[in-house]
């Protein structure tokens, strides 16, 4: 089996096709453009299957990846077991706690999704959701940034954020999405209370389809003239309001 352990990589059809067979942790997988043969196209449809993000990427980003004869597939092994979404919830109310969970749409900066896991697992939230597609790989970058909570953690990859918040509605959980363009405060919210804070990209934020969805649209308030905060600061600004209720 052509398999390369030290850089988390393994390579080749049939050694990712058995990979994904015997539910080995896998982050994302690449594929050759142009590529779609039989083997190939049940490679993709596993990885649908198991939210594993899979993308097709030119010849010469694969051959950086390994040096070996990767038949056109590369699959990077993750450093984290994912959970679903229904055992984060599960774990926190089996403790006797509002959940508090924290929802990523399209943050792609690994270090971000890393200080972000940080903050969320020092202030005690019970896990974290990403995205299958336009998401940040939870590669060594990212555990390195997290200070290795990132590692302990529940994390959860969803196919649709839209899908994501109506089911945190059916449990009873609110959701708080992060605008700058809004007059709610998050510190005038009540936060002791089943909560998932839900943050935007780097650059356009959460988008407006997104925000109609969510319960409450809040900001942090800043002094006159700044602009915006960094989404992984904002967060940990948003966390610790929340802690700030609960303890």
């Amino acid at each position: 089996m052509n398999h390369s352990t030290k850089d988390q990589v393994i390579y080749g059809v049939h050694p990712i096709a058995e990979a994904l067979d015997s539910n080995t942790g896998i982050e994302k997988v690449f594929i050759r453009q142009g590529l779609n043969t039989g083997a190939v196209r049940s490679i993709i449809n596993d990885c649908r299957d198991k939210n594993i993000p899979c993308v097709y990427t030119p010849n010469q980003r694969l051959n950086q990846m390994t040096k070996g004869n990767h038949q056109g597939v590369v699959a990077y092994l993750s450093h984290v077991h994912y959970v679903t979404l229904d055992d984060i919830i599960h774990a926190a109310q089996h403790k006797g706690e509002h959940p508090l969970i924290i929802v990523c749409d399209g943050i792609t900066d690994v270090r971000n999704v890393g200080a972000i896991a940080r903050s969320a697992y020092c202030m005690g939230a019970h896990g974290m959701v990403m995205p299958v597609k336009s998401g940040a790989m939870i590669n060594e970058e990212a555990v390195k940034t997290s200070a290795g909570t990132i590692l302990k953690l529940p994390l959860c990859r969803e196919k649709s954020v839209m899908k994501c918040i109506e089911q945190l509605k059916l449990n009873g959980i609110r959701v708080l999405g992060a605008d700058m363009n809004t007059r709610s405060e998050i510190h005038r919210e009540e936060l002791n209370i089943p909560l998932a804070l839900l943050l935007g990209d780097e650059g356009s934020g959460v988008s407006d389809v997104i925000l109609k969805a969510c319960d409450q649209v809040v900001k942090i308030p800043m002094s006159s003239g700044a602009e915006s905060l960094n989404v992984s600061v904002a967060a940990g600004i948003m966390i610790y309001e929340v802690m700030k209720q609960r303890i």
